[in-house]
């Protein structure tokens, strides 16, 4: 399979600024209440395609310098991309936990200094939606971080697309350069899950 390219270098310029100031923000947000904070990225093309990633805030916090591996946390596929702010693709190695899903660990590209913080793009590369017979497509965002946690889904529809049905509120919409942005953040407790149902149509 052809390596994907960051989740949001396939959109333009102005969309994958504002996904990565608002989650700046929401990550500033929560280090002012003592959460964590987590996303999800899905951005769609006209014909119902997805690509799926994230956007992580790393900050090394160890009072050392990194320069080496280090653990990152666990994923439901092996396949996990990640790039810095520049693009750099890093290098990962995956490990399957017996009975579960996968351990990853991360090495930088360049040293990380104390207290130094790194915007990280992850990219688990694309699949096609399924839409019914009426062309309704739907999408289920959801995830169980377990920590107290601020996690935010992030919807990207060209302008091809419209949401017609949402299970919840956005909390978040922007119009960015024939794209639409659409974000779900909300702040959870100890083992809540997050679950967010849409249907797309085409216009």
């Amino acid at each position: 399979n052809a390596i994907p390219e960051s989740v949001l270098d396939i959109v333009p310029a102005g969309v994958r600024q504002f996904i990565a100031e608002h989650f700046y923000q929401t990550h500033q947000e929560a280090l002012s209440k003592g959460l964590r904070t987590n996303s999800h990225v899905h951005v769609l093309d006209q014909d119902f395609n997805r690509n799926f990633g994230m956007v992580q805030v790393f900050k090394n916090t160890t009072g050392k310098v990194i320069d080496h591996e280090i653990s990152m946390g666990r994923n439901d596929s092996p396949e996990m991309y990640i790039y810095d702010e520049h693009g750099i693709r890093q290098k990962i190695r995956t490990y399957k936990i017996p009975g579960s899903n996968y351990r990853f660990f991360w090495t930088p590209s360049t040293p990380i200094q104390p207290d130094e913080e790194r915007m990280l793009f992850y990219s688990s590369g694309s699949g096609p939606l399924p839409a019914d017979a009426d062309g309704r497509c739907r999408l289920t965002m959801n995830n169980h971080y377990g920590s107290p946690v601020i996690e935010t889904f992030y919807l990207v529809l060209p302008s091809a697309l419209d949401l017609a049905e949402q299970s919840e509120p956005f909390t978040c919409r922007q119009g960015l350069e024939g794209f639409e942005v659409y974000c779900w953040s909300r702040e959870q407790g100890m083992n809540e899950s997050h679950q967010v149902e849409v249907v797309l149509v085409k216009k």
